[in-house]
């Protein structure tokens, strides 16, 4: 019974340690994911920016007399409201993978530590019989002893 639960215990530790390296590969998708949003947000952002600064631009050479409106002008705002809408989908499609991600992140994690439950009961169980094999064989002693000397009174 004894080695069998040592090669069980040792199996329960190898299987541990993969999910334990699946576990920091998925924290670092997450993280990849992360950094990857807040990128396209920065992209987004920069596009606003340049949206607002062309459209304050634009209200300018309209309010002063004699400047016309040029067609690329609106081709630019249109371009940029067009990379707008991109980087929102792109965020969008970013965070239902990131959702997925910290989904099987959690099912990992809480495998991991379901597993690492049961190790320990197996080696405190392993431990408790190691002890008990050990007492046995120590009262066994006591008994030899005493019966090879006799009874001291």
């Amino acid at each position: 019974m004894e080695a069998e639960q040592k090669s069980l215990w040792r199996r329960i530790q190898r299987i541990l340690e993969v999910k334990r390296k699946r576990e920091q590969a998925l924290k670092l998708e997450v993280a990849r994911m992360e950094r990857s949003m807040a990128r396209v947000e920065h992209r987004a952002g920069m596009a606003r920016r340049a949206r607002q600064a062309a459209m304050r631009a634009l209200r300018r050479s309209r309010l002063q007399k004699g400047a016309r409106f040029h067609p690329s002008h609106a081709d630019y705002l249109q371009e940029l409201g067009a990379r707008i809408e991109r980087c929102k989908h792109q965020k969008q499609r970013l965070r239902e993978s990131k959702q997925r991600a910290v989904g099987k992140l959690q099912d990992a994690m809480r495998s991991r530590k379901l597993l690492e439950k049961h190790g320990e009961r197996l080696a405190s169980e392993l431990r408790a019989s190691i002890e008990e094999r050990e007492q046995k064989a120590m009262d066994g002693h006591s008994i030899r002893r005493f019966v090879q000397e006799g009874d001291p009174k």
